[in-house]
Formats: C-alpha cells, sequence, structure tokens
C-alpha cells in the first residue's frame, strides 16, 4: 500500500473505532456555538433595552415640573428607576447616575448630587458624560458651601480636559476664577 492509503486506512479505523467520541464531540461543538449564538444575541438584546430605557428616564426628568406639589415623590420615583439601571459601565448605567445627580441637584440635596456625579465619573472616565459630572460635582460642592473642593474639581477639570473641545474647560475656568 501506498503511504496516502496506509493513512486513508489508519483515518477510516480511528473513525470507526471513536465514531462515539467523535460524534459527542461535534454535538458539544454545535451546542457551543449555538450557547455563544444565545448569550450574543441577549446581551444585545439587553444593551438596546437599557439604551431605550435610559433616553426614556432622560425624558422622563425633562418633563418633570419642579414647581408641581409632588416634585420631591416624583424625584424619588425617578431615582429609583434610575438605580435600577447603573449596573455597570456601559453608557446606560452612566447616564443613569448622571440623571440621579441631576435630580438630586434639582431638589437641592447638594451632598447627594456630588456623590452621584462623581460615582457618574467613576464609572467611566473616558465618555463624554465624565467632563459634565466633574463640572456638576463641582457645581453641587459649591452649592453645598465646600469651595475648597469646587475648586479642587475645576483645577482637575482644567487639566484633564485640557484637550477636549467641549465648553467644560472654559466653564471651569470661569468658575474657578468667579470663586
Amino acid at each position: 500500500l501506498s503511504t496516502e492509503e496506509k493513512l486513508q486506512k489508519k483515518i477510516s479505523e480511528f473513525a470507526v473505532k471513536n465514531s462515539k467520541g467523535i460524534f459527542i464531540a461535534i454535538i458539544a461543538l454545535i451546542a457551543a456555538v449555538f450557547a455563544i449564538v444565545i448569550v450574543t444575541t441577549s446581551v444585545s438584546n439587553s444593551r438596546e433595552k437599557n439604551l431605550v430605557k435610559v433616553e426614556e428616564l432622560a425624558d422622563d426628568y425633562a418633563s418633570l415640573d419642579k414647581e408641581s406639589e409632588t416634585f420631591a415623590s416624583d424625584v424619588e420615583t425617578f431615582i429609583a428607576n434610575c438605580t435600577e439601571l447603573v449596573k455597570g459601565k456601559r453608557y446606560p448605567s452612566v447616564k443613569a447616575q448622571y440623571l440621579i445627580g441631576l435630580a438630586y441637584y434639582d431638589s437641592e440635596d447638594f451632598a447627594k448630587a456630588y456623590d452621584a456625579f462623581m460615582s457618574c465619573y467613576n464609572l467611566n472616565e473616558k465618555i463624554y458624560l465624565a467632563e459634565l459630572a466633574l463640572v456638576n460635582a463641582a457645581a453641587s460642592a459649591e452649592s453645598d458651601g465646600d469651595v475648597d473642593k469646587a475648586l479642587e474639581l475645576y483645577e482637575k477639570i482644567s487639566i484633564d480636559y485640557a484637550d477636549s473641545e467641549s465648553a467644560v474647560v472654559p466653564k471651569a475656568l470661569f468658575n474657578a476664577g468667579r470663586i
């Protein structure tokens, strides 16, 4: 027999001898691929749902009437709804945390607003909301009477985001000068 025929014979014998194991391995591979597809689809759908939820929450926040008698309870409900979305470092979580900060600020609970904005910043320092969160954290600290903390944050903004094209650095410098 030629080498090619010997190789074919050995492969054939191996396949016959190990057919059960090969079959199980193929089934396991198919199951793994199927599981990966399901998990990927599920995660993608979850992210989409969270994006939609956080944008709905932003719309809800914009429609809150600050002059309403129910404003305080509306804000509490709003914050609870936002808190449910804060589950990681992705945009929906960061935006939900940012909205919590805004709600506390508008409720004049500046200490909680500061904490919420700093938490937003710490969740993901690389997205545009981080700059805004720091500016708002500084404004919250200032409104709470802690001008030293506010100045420290305004300085951090002017250094860390000096190359940013947003209006955050000029606003931070202006507010630091104003203080």
